[in-house]
């Protein structure tokens, strides 16, 4: 019971960061007092006034974990009560440190601040036995040595740790000794916001010390980790929505030895003024980027410098020393627009000599691309899969100089009847590169760059929130709209939709799970400040607080649905060379193929002709099923269901680092297959007709079955008859039109399968099922692994 306590307050503290951005007082003395000095690092939670989503979330969850069991409904009551006390009501702190110099092991310790009857309801409520910490005044601690997790209640908090060590040596600190006595601690919170909810402190002095002992550290994390000796963040609630402070307290000598200034990179914003008005999904401004940016250039290989013509710090770099900018907005298309501006005003020749050349050095690089010729000026790029055409335009706009290229992409007819066929319209797109009249490069794919030009932003509503301090010195600022991330999603997977109807329900279920992310969250902005001692962001989410509880199961919505739509229209693209229109077996073949659960070969043939083993049939037999979602549990490693009671191996030929063993093992615990009785599975013998069949027939028996059945007396096959252990099966799957003869009277089960047939079979078997829509309805033997 102890632990169960214990270990539910340490998840609530968890799922509350995750799920509850609310009010939070910073810590005070008295639990600062309490920390080691040489802690790694802590995180602080309060959730005194937290929001009622949260509150009614915890009482579920206390409500659901803790059953009266031996307890009287007082007790019980009494026991309820003081959890959600001591989770709601009261500061926690969370921490971790090495337990002594010469030790590996690792400290955990949570802090709570609780009164003495709480601490007390505790114990009485535990069945743990209590044991006196000798030399010390109203502390005891709970459990024994051995156990998992030690409490102890100190200068009213409850402490709890896995290490009782670590417990007696807070008893027995003094106040210099603490986190509160650190400088670098000091320096951090005094950034903290007030009233805030949550504050993590990282002390790298420690974490750095600690990763060099370890020999982990290569010199280019050594040098980046050297750059920080502390970290500190701070998320407060404001009245629609949150605020996020980050603090950086640097090393000024490591960031001087790499040309880092971060009193050089302070700037007033005034880009934003040039960038076209329409709706603004991302914004970021920033000054002097020479510093940061010389330090990246160290990183990337001589070959690309060489390829691209340039001198990266003389040509490229040596414009970078004034103000840069880059907005991604919506252009009401399948794409959203790009726009990067430069201020190079101290630069101007030397900007369009450079442009001049990165131009040149493009457009021969690309007629030397397989498949190019340049016809009349275009640029024309014929393959097996596209006709592409680029042109290349020299412009004056802008009162400047501009190369505009403009280009067209026209998809070959693909012999996969599921491949996207995209609309002419929507695969044209148009970058302009060059340096404008006052003094900006430029590179822009938005068509109407030049009639946009110099527009502004602070139409866009919530973008004017950062620049309420506009003659502000500041190291950059950035702004992201979530309503119009929104929307553009929403509009390019409506498209992918409607351009292929197979992906169509998972489409939607990730279009659906953006308009519920979207009513919650709807501005992100930040502004950053910086010195080579400290760097600070102060940063601002605008929200619906009230209903962010039911962010997380939208955002898995959309982590789920969206890639897996999107892969199969990734899929879809797939073409075979041996597969021509109008095969018995091609479109079960490339449905197969972009649902991905079939490949082909290297050589981009898929040889339908060619035999298939026992585990290749049935990897593809479980990878249709998974696809189509007959799975609520897995194994999610092969050793999970590979092993009996004794620990053997069930199949003895089929070891867990097999490719093909994963898919075996959950087989068998769905009870598709059994193996030989000689317990073997024979993965690699060529898989018969009648093998095939019967797995088949043995997951149709797990799922719901939709097809229409044909009432079938006699198979009418002269090769198989009612004794045959495989007439059940080839009946079952004839009944359903899975299956027919080769010929009129003969169905040949003792024949190795081929790829061809494999695809066809799996293909009709999954038409005449449905997939479950509970999470108790799947295999039902997979509902929970034995072993």
């Amino acid at each position: 019971m102890f632990k169960k306590i214990t270990s539910s307050i340490i998840a609530m503290c968890l799922m509350t960061m995750a799920f509850a951005i609310t009010a939070f007082a910073q810590t005070n003395a008295n639990t600062l007092d309490l920390i080691p000095i040489d802690a790694y690092g802590v995180i602080e939670i309060n959730v005194n006034n937290i929001g009622p989503s949260i509150s009614d979330l915890i009482d579920q969850y206390v409500d659901d974990n803790f059953p009266a069991d031996d307890r009287t409904p007082e007790e019980q009551t009494k026991l309820v009560a003081t959890i959600k006390d001591v989770l709601l009501g009261h500061k926690v702190t969370v921490g971790a440190k090495e337990l002594s110099a010469d030790s590996d092991d690792l400290a955990i310790f949570v802090i709570l601040e609780a009164t003495k009857d709480d601490f007390n309801v505790l114990v009485e409520s535990s069945d743990t036995e209590l044991t006196e910490m000798e030399s010390q005044i109203d502390t005891a601690m709970l459990g024994s040595p051995g156990d998992d997790l030690y409490l102890m209640y100190f200068k009213n908090h409850m402490i709890v740790s896995n290490q009782q060590t670590l417990l007696e040596a807070i008893a027995t600190q003094t106040d210099v000794s603490s986190l509160g006595a650190l400088n670098m601690y000091q320096l951090t919170s005094a950034s903290f916001l007030d009233n805030n909810f949550i504050n993590i402190y990282m002390n790298f002095d420690k974490i750095k010390e600690k990763l060099a002992e370890s020999g982990l550290m290569g010199d280019e994390v050594t040098q980046a980790l050297n750059m920080l000796r502390a970290f500190g963040m701070s998320i407060s609630k404001t009245d629609n929505g949150i605020s996020l402070q980050t603090h950086a307290e640097t090393n000024p000598e490591e960031l001087s030895a790499i040309g880092i200034n971060y009193s050089e990179m302070m700037h007033v914003p005034y880009l934003y003024q040039k960038m076209p008005n329409q709706d603004l999904i991302l914004y970021y401004e920033g000054f002097n980027a020479q510093q940061s940016l010389k330090y990246a250039l160290n990183e990337i290989p001589a070959s690309f410098k060489e390829e691209i013509g340039l001198d990266l710090e003389e040509d490229i770099l040596s414009l970078l020393d004034k103000g840069y900018a880059i907005a991604i907005q919506d252009s009401d298309e399948i794409f959203p627009t790009g726009t990067l501006l430069i201020d190079v005003a101290e630069h101007k020749e030397a900007a369009n000599n450079m442009l001049k050349v990165f131009v040149t050095r493009l457009w021969k690089s690309l007629q030397e691309e397989p498949d190019a010729e340049l016809i009349n000026g275009e640029l024309v790029i014929d393959n097996s899969d596209a006709k592409i055409i680029i042109t290349k335009t020299a412009k004056a706009m802008l009162n400047g100089s501009m190369f505009v290229f403009n280009i067209d992409i026209y998809p070959k007819e693909s012999a996969n009847p599921y491949a996207v066929q995209y609309p002419d319209e929507l695969l044209n797109f148009e970058i302009t590169l060059g340096v404008t009249g006052d003094s900006n490069l430029f590179i822009s794919t938005d068509k109407e760059i030049a009639e946009k030009y110099g527009e502004g932003l602070l139409g866009n509503a919530g973008f004017d929130n950062l620049f309420k301090e506009r003659d502000k010195e500041i190291v950059g600022v950035e702004y992201i709209s979530f309503k119009n991330l929104g929307t553009y999603l929403q509009r390019m997977l409506g498209t992918m939709s409607q351009l292929n109807k197979n992906n169509a329900e998972e489409i939607d279920n990730a279009i659906s799970a953006i308009d519920a992310l979207t009513s919650v969250f709807k501005d992100f902005y930040a502004v950053s400040e910086g010195s080579n001692e400290r760097y600070d962001s102060k940063t601002t989410l605008l929200a619906d607080m009230d209903n962010i509880q039911n962010a997380w199961g939208n955002i898995m919505e959309l982590a789920l649905s969206a890639p897996k739509g999107i892969k199969r229209m990734d899929s879809a693209g797939t073409k075979f060379e041996d597969i021509n229109v109008g095969e018995w077996y091609q479109d079960d073949v490339y449905y197969l193929a972009t649902e991905g659960i079939i490949t082909g070969y290297e050589d981009s043939t898929f040889k339908p002709g060619n035999e298939i083993t026992r585990a290749e049939f049935l990897t593809l037999l479980m990878r249709a099923l998974e696809e189509k979602g007959y799975f609520t549990y897995e194994c999610w490693y092969p050793e999970m269901c590979a092993f009996s009671g004794d620990t053997k191996p069930i199949f003895k030929d089929v070891t867990t680092g097999e490719w093909y063993a994963n898919y075996i093992y959950k087989a068998r615990e769905a009870g598709i297959v059994d193996g030989y009785k000689d317990g073997t599975f024979k993965p690699n013998d060529l898989i018969s007709r009648a093998e095939a069949v019967k797995m088949l027939s043995n997951a149709m028996q797990q799922v719901e079955i939709m097809g229409e059945r044909q009432e079938i007396e006699n198979l009418d096959f002269e090769d198989v008859s009612g004794e045959d252990w495989y007439f059940d099966s080839i009946k079952e799957a004839r009944s359903l039109g899975i299956v027919q003869g080769v010929q009129p009277r003969k169905f040949e089960p003792l024949r190795s399968i081929n790829r061809a047939e494999s695809a066809k079979i799996i293909r009709k078997s999954l038409g005449v099922m449905r997939a479950k829509e509970t999470s108790s309805s799947g295999f039902k033997s997979l509902l929970m692994p034995s072993f």
